[in-house]
C-alpha cells in the first residue's frame, strides 16, 4: 500500500489537491499511515492542510527557486480556503496590471480561520464579511486589490503608463504623469474584460452587495468598487456568464 500511495502522489500534478479517500487503499489505515509518513518526511512530497485533505509540493527538488514554490502553491490554497476566498494585496493587484511586483509568499484572502499546511509558502489573511462567499475567486481578489489601493496609495506606482522620469515637463503639468485611479480601471478593463475568449468572471451586482458589508475601505471602497462595476456593465460581452 506505502508503494501504491507513493506513485500516486509521484503521479499528482505540482499544487494539486489530494484527498486522502481517493488513495489507493483508502479507507485503509494502511493508506493513512503512508500519506503521514510522505508528509513528515524529511524532504515532504506533500503537505497536510485538514482531514483527509494534502496538497502536492516540490519542496524537495532543489532546481526550484523559492520565488517559484509560493506561486506554485495558489492553485491549492484557493481550493482548500474554498468560496469567498482570493488573492489579496500586490498578489491581487498584479493580477490586474495595478503593479509589477512579487512577492515570494503570495497573499490570500479568506473567510474565517485560515487553512493550515502551507508554512511560509502563502500569506493567508482573515476576513469577517461573510458575504464575501457569494464570490469566486476573480472577484475576491478585485475586492481586495481596490481596498490594497486605498491602503497604499495606488501601489506607490508613481508614473502612468508611458510616462516617466524622463517626460518633458515643460510642456504639460507635472500631475498628468501621476498614477490615477482611472488609469487602474483601465488596465483592468484592458486585462480582464476585453478578451472575447475568456470566460465571464465577474458579475458587478454581488461586488456591490458585498462591498456594502465591507468594514474596510469605508465610502472610498463603494465608490471605487461602483467604478469598475461601471467598467464590467460597459463591456459585458454576449452571451458570457459569471464563472
Amino acid at each position: 500500500i506505502a508503494a501504491q500511495v507513493r506513485s500516486w502522489v509521484d503521479a499528482a500534478a505540482p499544487g494539486a489537491v489530494l484527498d486522502a479517500r481517493d488513495a489507493p487503499g483508502a479507507p485503509s489505515n494502511a493508506t493513512r499511515v503512508a500519506l503521514s509518513h510522505l508528509a513528515n518526511a524529511t524532504f515532504p512530497p506533500i503537505g497536510f492542510v485538514r482531514r483527509h485533505i494534502y496538497w502536492k509540493h516540490d519542496f524537495g527538488d532543489a532546481a526550484m527557486h523559492p520565488i517559484e514554490v509560493g506561486p506554485a502553491l495558489v492553485p491549492a490554497a484557493l481550493h482548500v480556503a474554498g468560496r469567498g476566498s482570493g488573492l489579496s494585496g500586490y498578489s491581487a493587484a498584479r493580477m490586474f496590471g495595478w503593479t509589477s511586483q512579487m512577492l515570494v509568499a503570495p497573499e490570500i484572502a479568506v473567510v474565517g480561520r485560515p487553512p493550515r499546511g502551507f508554512g511560509e509558502g502563502v500569506t493567508f489573511h482573515s476576513r469577517k464579511n461573510a458575504l464575501r462567499r457569494l464570490l469566486n475567486h476573480a472577484e475576491v481578489a478585485l475586492l481586495e486589490a481596490t481596498i490594497g489601493y486605498i491602503h497604499t496609495e495606488g501601489y506607490d506606482i508613481e508614473y502612468r503608463p508611458g510616462h516617466g522620469f524622463y517626460c518633458d515637463w515643460e510642456t504639460h503639468d507635472e500631475s498628468e504623469c501621476d498614477w490615477q485611479w482611472t488609469d487602474a480601471v483601465e488596465a483592468f478593463a484592458h486585462r480582464c474584460l476585453r478578451d472575447v475568449d475568456s470566460v465571464w468572471p465577474f458579475d458587478e451586482r454581488h461586488l456591490l452587495n458585498v462591498t456594502a458589508n465591507e468594514r474596510m475601505g469605508g465610502r472610498e471602497l463603494r465608490q471605487k468598487m461602483a467604478d469598475l462595476a461601471d467598467a464590467i456593465n460597459e463591456h459585458k460581452q454576449p452571451g458570457k456568464l459569471p464563472a
